[in-house]
């Protein structure tokens, strides 16, 4: 009987943890993808300053600068790659951003957001920045190795206070099997 009351406690503790805390987790994982999408938009928004005023019409050398360790490139209404670095040729995310939309988008291991180059009125080209999903992956596996821990001290003490109440409970039962022998 002690084992049971002490498997069902453990059993309610693990039920619960797992229930609260792989939402988290997924949770948390979107939100460190999306803290890194608002990095990129600043990125590109940065690199957006270097783009000559009279773009595309323009005989200055295009450049765009390597932004805290970024991939950003400048891409032509036509949607090939000016300055920078990335595809030679636009992808969907650049096209989208040449139709005047800012996006982002998970590009094999690559987070991408491409936003519109607009002086004035007119669209004229795209900017594309990316960075490696490694380090965001990396941030949200250390937290959620932090959450198994946590997890996993929280079971244990469930583990003990079961331990020290099946003890408690089953004592008088105990003690009346005792008596009736």
């Amino acid at each position: 009987m002690r084992w049971r009351i002490l498997v069902a406690m453990v059993t309610v503790t693990v039920i619960a943890i797992v229930l609260f805390g792989a939402p988290l987790a997924i949770a948390l994982g979107d939100l460190h993808h999306e803290e890194e999408v608002v990095r990129l938009e600043r990125t590109a928004a940065e690199a957006s300053e270097d783009v000559p005023t009279r773009f595309p019409h323009t005989t200055e050398p295009l450049e765009v600068r390597k932004i805290r360790g970024r991939e950003v490139g400048l891409y032509g209404r036509g949607g090939k790659l000016l300055a920078g670095s990335g595809p030679r040729r636009g992808d969907a995310i650049v096209r989208s951003a040449l139709d005047g939309a800012v996006r982002d988008r998970q590009v094999g291991s690559r987070i991408v957001v491409a936003i519109p180059v607009a002086p004035g009125e007119r669209i004229v080209g795209a900017l594309r920045a990316s960075v490696s999903d490694s380090a965001t992956r990396a941030r949200t596996r250390n937290v959620i190795w932090i959450m198994v821990a946590i997890g996993s001290l929280a079971v244990a003490v469930s583990a003990l206070v079961g331990w020290v109440l099946s003890r408690r409970i089953t004592r008088p039962v105990e003690r009346l099997v005792g008596l009736a022998s």
